[in-house]
């Protein structure tokens, strides 16, 4: 089945999914708070402030179902392909245990991970410069 990860750590990381799975599906069930008395409220700064909640709420639930879709994937995977999990896209190695207990959703190892976050960073980079260049 898995070279690396053995029965007990698997079934760790599918309860941790579960778990996870749960937990997000119960908070997204909840509603948002949508303030009624928000229209009643006379102080502009009032309003303002619970504008920018409700924004806040609705960016949080956002990403809680972004979050919740990987989770799903990865529960996919593990009763699919169990033997596929933990390995890293992008160069073939076994994703430490500690990683996938931290980031269960972890498709890359450590350092694959570290240099698409530079790449990214670097061409988020150019994209302003080349904006800003472009504007002036």
């Amino acid at each position: 089945m898995h070279e690396f990860l053995k029965t007990d750590q698997l079934g760790h990381i599918i309860n941790q999914v579960n778990d996870e799975i749960s937990m997000l599906k119960n908070a997204l069930n909840e509603p948002i708070n949508k303030n009624v008395e928000s229209n009643v409220l006379a102080d502009i700064l009032d309003r303002a402030a619970l504008e920018e909640e409700r924004k806040q709420q609705y960016i949080s639930r956002y990403r809680k179902g972004l979050q919740l879709k990987a989770l799903q994937r990865v529960k996919f995977r593990l009763q699919k392909e169990p033997g596929e999990y933990g390995y890293c896209e992008t160069c073939g190695i076994e994703i430490q245990f500690k990683r996938l207990v931290t980031v269960p959703t972890a498709e890359n190892c450590c350092d694959c991970q570290s240099i698409i976050e530079v790449q990214n960073r670097y061409k988020c980079r150019r994209t302003i410069i080349m904006k800003l260049d472009n504007k002036y």
